[in-house]
Order: structure tokens, then sequence, then C-alpha cells
């Protein structure tokens, strides 16, 4: 649950961005993009060994 969270504020960060630019279903289509790639993104950064206390690392990167 904790790593559900962290997607969605990286989520809300990228949203922040595109606001009032496209559709809702552009936005639906980023948004489950954003959450797989997160994932993969996160996964991968477990993988190398990387420490992100609190996810502020993969948070603000891929939601900017």
């Amino acid at each position: 649950m904790l790593q559900a969270d962290f997607a969605a504020a990286a989520v809300l960060i990228s949203l922040g961005g595109v606001l009032g630019k496209l559709t809702h279903s552009q936005l639906f289509f980023m948004i489950i993009i954003e959450i797989i790639f997160y994932v993969i993104n996160a996964y991968i950064g477990d993988l190398l060994g990387a420490v992100d206390m609190g996810g502020s690392i993969f948070i603000h990167t891929f939601g900017a």
C-alpha cells in the first residue's frame, strides 16, 4: 500500500504539469502508462540497490 501511495504521488506531480491541456481520455492513458513505468523504475532501483528513504527520489524524478 505504501508503494501505491508513492506511485499516486508521482502521478499527481505529472498531472499538475498538464492540467487543463489534456482530455480525460489522454489523462487516463497517461496515468496507466505512468503507473506501469513507475513500478518498473522502482524495481530497477531496488535491483541496483538505490536507497530511497521516503520515496522522494523515485517520486520527484519520475513525476518530473
